[in-house]
């Protein structure tokens, strides 16, 4: 069963219905045509547990013996007819069917586990409002290139949606003609969260994983960010260069 919020759903082998809150009387009866005819002919023939989100019933369907094919597959709730995108599943991670859907809303994923020997569930990233893009960052650079000792990196970045970031520093090793052909690992800063668009933030120039007030010797570095999604789809990693050039002597007369 599912609800939301105005009324609850319930599915078994050939369809679904639906009730008031009350359970005393039934609203919309399809618990006999429930699976869509192209998926009968294929072997499809149980729906298991289903679950509601954001105006749509998502029923996974599966079919003995062979268990292929097994499919998600969204309802209109007024109707309780097929209405919207399915999702065929891979056999490899659901090899006797698929008994149950969850969606989570704040994250966009669907769980899904096989029917015997569960060990791990499976966190499908079709993303309920169907988009299966990886986040893309743009435009990253450092504002202060050349920084002073002690003072954080301003970076000016846009990304393509709602996004965090995990990102590393990494010290440039090599001559003048390439001073950036080798890297060594030099930390990593804190997590960033990135709203859609432009971004700009402070990073302060030392690792969380250093001691309190440790900081970035002169040198050239390297910033690496890589974006992960609210479904965790993990876009490509973008880098910018920048320098902490050596503090000027002071000359004394």
């Amino acid at each position: 069963m599912a609800s939301d919020g105005k009324r609850i759903f319930f599915s078994w082998n050939a369809g679904l219905h639906s009730m008031d809150l009350s359970m005393e009387n039934v609203l919309v009866d399809n618990t006999i045509e429930g699976i869509p005819f192209d998926l009968l002919q294929i072997g499809l023939s149980h729906i298991g547990d289903i679950d509601f989100y954001n105006g749509l019933i998502y029923a996974p369907i599966e079919g003995k013996p062979s268990y292929e094919h097994s499919t998600i597959v969204a309802y209109d709730p007024d109707t309780l007819q097929p209405a919207g995108p399915r999702f065929e599943l891979d056999r490899d991670y659901l090899p006797d069917g698929v008994p149950w859907i969850a969606i989570d809303a704040a994250r966009q994923v669907a769980y899904t586990s096989p029917w015997n020997n569960v060990g791990v569930l499976n966190v499908h990233s079709y993303r309920a409002g169907g988009d299966v893009t990886s986040p893309a960052i743009t435009g990253l650079t450092v504002v202060n290139p050349k920084l002073k000792p002690g003072k954080p990196v301003i970076v000016d970045i846009e990304s393509s949606e709602a996004a965090s970031t995990t990102a590393t520093w990494s010290r440039c090793v090599g001559g003048k003609k390439r001073p950036c052909g080798r890297l060594r690992a030099a930390g990593r800063p804190p997590q960033i969260a990135l709203a859609a668009g432009e971004n700009q933030f402070a990073l302060e120039p030392r690792s969380e994983t250093w001691a309190e007030g440790k900081r970035f010797n002169p040198g050239r570095f390297r910033l690496s960010i890589t974006p992960t999604d609210q479904a965790d789809a993990i876009g490509a990693t973008s880098s910018v260069n920048f320098a902490v050039p050596k503090p000027k002597r002071q000359h004394r007369r």
